[in-house]
């Protein structure tokens, strides 16, 4: 009896582990809802397309590309941090604050450019106010004024 149950267990497992390394295939059904999953109804076979899910995955260059976006984020918390804790202004890291005062005078600068610009100045002004419960400090507003919304819903993805 012992010995059946841990053969069960071991096929579970070694089921389980195939189907997450198995293929992924999408399918249109009569309701004309898509549906997607490693197993495809017969009838469905002749629809379905294979998914290749490794497209999901980010290139080497698009990791680097955010570790650097997400390290210039942690210099300008920490500057903006310094200035609200020593109560002078500090200057932001050199790469950092160049490249937005460049942005800031630059005329040519879209709606949403713009509102990017903004969004991010907001979002490195309130990053150091956040408490560990995900809630903010009530010095953020005093100190940065009112939070700028996301742009994405109407402008898309930033470009970098």
């Amino acid at each position: 009896m012992r010995i059946a149950m841990k053969s069960v267990a071991c096929a579970i497992a070694f089921m389980c582990l195939g189907a997450a390394a198995g293929d992924v295939y999408r399918w249109t059904d009569d309701q004309g809802r898509t549906q997607m999953s490693d197993s495809v109804p017969e009838k469905y076979r002749d629809r379905a397309r294979r998914i290749d899910i490794d497209k999901s995955k980010p290139t080497e260059q698009e990791r680097t590309e955010s570790l650097n976006r997400t390290q210039r984020d942690k210099e300008r918390a920490g500057a903006m941090e310094k200035t609200r804790q020593g109560g002078k202004e500090a200057a932001l890291p050199a790469a950092s604050g160049a490249s937005r005062a460049k942005k800031a005078a630059n005329p040519n600068e879209t709606p949403c450019e713009k509102a990017y610009r903004q969004y991010q100045e907001s979002q490195a002004c309130y990053a150091p106010f956040h408490t560990a419960t995900a809630g903010l400090k009530e010095d953020a507003f005093k100190q940065c004024g009112a939070a700028v919304a996301d742009p994405s819903p109407r402008c898309g993805p930033p470009r970098e």
